[in-house]
């Protein structure tokens, strides 16, 4: 028999289970079903040998996802904020930033307060920046990309921020691109460290204060690492 059909119960159509064409070496395949019925959205899964058992689906402990896109058009900075102390991670998402102006640059800038930035909050230890696959070492007090080339242009990217070992220190990494410039990538990676102070904030701002325009948004995530 190479399937199993099982008729509805009010004889409207059927269910069956159907055997492949062959199986590994032509062996037998054994599967054992589960004893109870399993929770709601649990999946089927097998322990590798032939068991089968409901689990549920891993949660990836982002937190913060659902309706989280905040525009920033119209202002010329905006500062996020709403993670735990003990967060282990952070992802800051940006589409489509844009400023009416050329060369200007985006600024992301760590804080341990509200209006704590930069030199008094955290620093940016001896980043590494690619642009263009060149690279370069700089001191800096915040991430900074070049900003769109175009007062036409959009920018897309992220930072990811991992805690190193529940410390006040971050592993910083970064991506941009410009939106119809293939070649126009950079990266910034690096870490940032407060010594005794919590990060708390972050803070996005264009160079010179200049306002964000077009329909550009940011959102925040954080999770402790699964």
């Amino acid at each position: 028999m190479s399937e199993i059909k099982l008729t509805a119960d009010s004889g409207g159509g059927s269910v069956s289970f159907k055997g492949p064409a062959t199986t590994t070496d032509n062996a037998a395949v054994p599967f054992v079903l589960p004893v109870a019925d399993g929770s709601a959205g649990q999946y089927l899964k097998t322990d590798g040998s032939k068991n089968l058992a409901f689990a549920t689906i891993p949660d990836d402990g982002w937190q913060n996802e659902t309706g989280s896109w905040i525009d920033v058009t119209s202002d010329s900075s905006a500062v996020f904020t709403g993670w735990p102390a003990d967060t282990e991670e952070i992802w800051l998402q940006y589409s489509a930033l844009s400023v009416n102006h050329n060369n200007v640059r985006i600024i992301f800038e760590l804080g341990t307060g509200a209006t704590t930035f930069q030199q008094s909050g955290y620093r940016i230890v001896n980043p590494r920046q690619w642009v263009n696959n060149t690279g370069s070492n700089a001191w800096t007090d915040s991430i900074t990309f070049s900003g769109p080339g175009s007062a036409s242009a959009e920018l897309w990217g992220y930072i990811s921020l991992r805690r190193q070992n529940l410390s006040n220190r971050w592993d910083v990494f970064g991506i941009e691109q410009e939106s119809g410039t293939a070649s126009l990538i950079e990266y910034v990676n690096g870490y940032a460290d407060a010594g005794g102070a919590t990060m708390s904030h972050i803070r996005l701002r264009a160079q010179n204060d200049y306002e964000f325009d077009g329909s550009g948004k940011v959102r925040v995530l954080w999770r402790n690492r699964p």
